[in-house]
């Protein structure tokens, strides 16, 4: 490892997840139930976050029965926007295969 090079984009990526994290305290204080092998919602207060790891390209999203259909919901880390369906929501693209949903205000 060359220490005097930095991995701009590495950096980047934990500096967005460390203020995502700041501002969302149920991700590192909540309760957690998981909803299947790779989501997780957790809530801490008020506060209330969907975790999905290594979600597909083109794939929707369990959030139900944590988040009601027709809710405007927003992934933090892209700032994309989407509206529950079926129990499920879907974003064009998941940046750094991650996924923190919360409700959109």
């Amino acid at each position: 490892m060359n220490w005097n090079e930095r991995d701009t984009l590495l950096l980047e990526h934990f500096r967005k997840l460390g203020k995502i994290r700041y501002a969302h305290p149920a991700i590192g204080k909540g309760c957690q139930t998981t909803i299947d092998t790779h989501t997780c919602f957790r809530e801490y207060g008020g506060d209330r976050v969907i975790i999905r790891l290594r979600p597909e390209e083109g794939g929707s999203i369990r959030v139900s029965p944590f988040i009601a259909d027709g809710t405007k919901v927003m992934d933090l880390y892209t700032g994309n926007t989407a509206t529950t369906e079926n129990g499920r929501t879907e974003f064009p693209d998941y940046s750094n295969s991650v996924a923190l949903i919360v409700e959109a205000e």
